[in-house]
């Protein structure tokens, strides 16, 4: 049976808030990350502790103002950003491993995605013709004209990516993070991105 941690990040939803820097588990906190100029507001990064270093899961868009939050929720937490290891990003997409350049950047971590996660080479070569293809897409799936730019990523935001467009680690279906102190398991839970992953810490019984 899968039960819900808690109600924190739910009700600041619903309060169309920001929630909280919160420890969901023991050693694994919930970071909000500013999702400018667009209507989710806000991704949600995980930092996990082990005991020689962190991994963090999803760093978010990459802007100023996000940047300077996901530093602040690094200090919440009392973890300086230059102490981190690695970064997991669970899929290729620019709202999820924006700022993994950015943070590689601060700590040289490595920079980890699934194995089976195609790296979406359109976007660092013809990031034009990229975003216009997924502005065409959302246009045949219906979404009106004038809401068409508030659900598609702009093609800056698709050269954005390219910095970080070359994982250092690929994990497989069953591998574990290489974080001392932990028992986090991959696990490939495609849909949502072809080669999107999850994590099972299995000390804490958290996904």
């Amino acid at each position: 049976m899968i039960t819900v941690t808690g109600t924190a990040q739910h009700e600041a939803w619903q309060q169309k808030s920001m929630p909280d820097v919160e420890e969901v588990r023991p050693g694994v906190w919930s970071i909000p990350v500013l999702f400018p100029r667009n209507p989710l507001r806000y991704t949600l990064s995980y930092l996990l502790l082990g005991t020689a270093g962190a991994v963090l899961v999803d760093p978010g868009w990459d802007s100023d103002e996000g940047w300077q939050k996901l530093l602040a929720g690094l200090e919440h937490v009392g973890f300086p950003v230059e102490d981190l290891t690695g970064i997991v990003v669970s899929h290729f997409h620019p709202d999820n491993l924006g700022m993994a350049a950015r943070l590689k950047a601060a700590s040289g971590a490595w920079i980890g995605l699934g194995s089976k996660e195609g790296i979406q080479r359109g976007n660092v070569d013809r990031p034009e013709d990229f975003a216009a293809a997924d502005l065409a897409k959302f246009a045949r799936w219906g979404v009106p004209e004038p809401k068409l730019a508030e659900v598609t990523f702009s093609a800056a935001a698709w050269a954005a990516t390219s910095a970080s467009h070359e994982p250092d680690l690929r994990f497989d279906d069953g591998d574990y993070l290489p974080l001392d102190g932990t028992r986090i398991q991959v696990l490939f839970t495609p849909g949502h991105a072809p080669g999107h992953i999850c994590l099972w810490d299995e000390k804490n019984r958290c996904f």
